[in-house]
């Protein structure tokens, strides 16, 4: 009997270890869904709807799931858990592959919109691993609000040319997408302008996220400098005496 919380110990601090493990294994997920999703808008005649790469989706939102049920495992109340993840389990579910096992026709937004869907899934394994590299709460969350802001440029820019690419004259090539999107976080604007309503979302929705940005930036940049401010006072009355 003694030997046997030693045992339920063990496999807990396993298990534990494991979630640690699987916060990176996510975090390889999400840049394999953006190469996905990057290859099917930009080669759509090579890989648009490729059979290897919605295997590879499969087992990606089977490594999302096995997270989730994992944490939800060790956590000590279990329904709460459940209520307040219950959007990471809904994200997680590989819609994709059940529509194609049921043959039920998507049009390609939806299709693009379903692999986008699955990215958000893999920003509480960013979070997690960038804490594992700095011990600042602020400039965590500096950090991980710099990573996302970029992600999502880079996504708006790909829906932006898969959507104006065909009706828009602005948009030739992926690389006007991306200076469109580019300038539209920054709030400057571009000669680039939406055609499309999804488009001019997008617009909006980049500006806000840049607006957003600009606090979290002044912070950071004030928190740093009134940490090396008494450090370059220190040294300036060294050398003075």
């Amino acid at each position: 009997m003694s030997g046997t919380p030693n045992k339920e110990q063990s496999g807990n601090r396993f298990l534990r270890w494991s979630v640690g493990w699987l916060n990176i294994l996510v975090l390889i997920g999400c840049i394999l869904i953006t190469v996905i999703l990057s290859l099917q808008i930009l080669y759509p005649q090579q890989y648009a709807r490729s059979p290897l790469l919605l295997n590879v989706q499969f087992w990606i939102c089977i490594c999302f799931l096995t997270d989730f049920f994992l944490r939800l495992f060790l956590h000590r109340n279990k329904l709460h858990y459940l209520l307040s993840n219950i959007l990471f389990f809904i994200i997680s579910i590989p819609y994709l592959n059940i529509l194609e096992y049921y043959h039920i026709p998507i049009s390609d937004m939806r299709y693009y919109f379903l692999h986008v869907i699955l990215l958000l899934r893999g920003g509480y394994g960013l979070v997690v691993v960038v804490s594992w590299i700095t011990s600042s709460r602020l400039t965590n969350l500096f950090v991980s609000y710099l990573i996302i802001l970029i992600a999502i440029t880079y996504f708006s820019s790909l829906l932006f040319y898969a959507i104006e690419s065909k009706v828009n004259s602005a948009v030739s090539n992926y690389w006007d997408a991306l200076w469109w999107a580019s300038m539209d976080v920054t709030t400057v604007g571009s000669e680039v302008n939406p055609v499309t309503s999804t488009g001019r979302i997008l617009s909006v929705m980049l500006a806000v996220l840049g607006m957003c940005m600009f606090p979290i930036l002044t912070a950071f940049i004030t928190n740093k400098y009134q940490e090396i401010k008494p450090l370059s006072s220190k040294l300036s009355n060294r050398e003075a005496d």
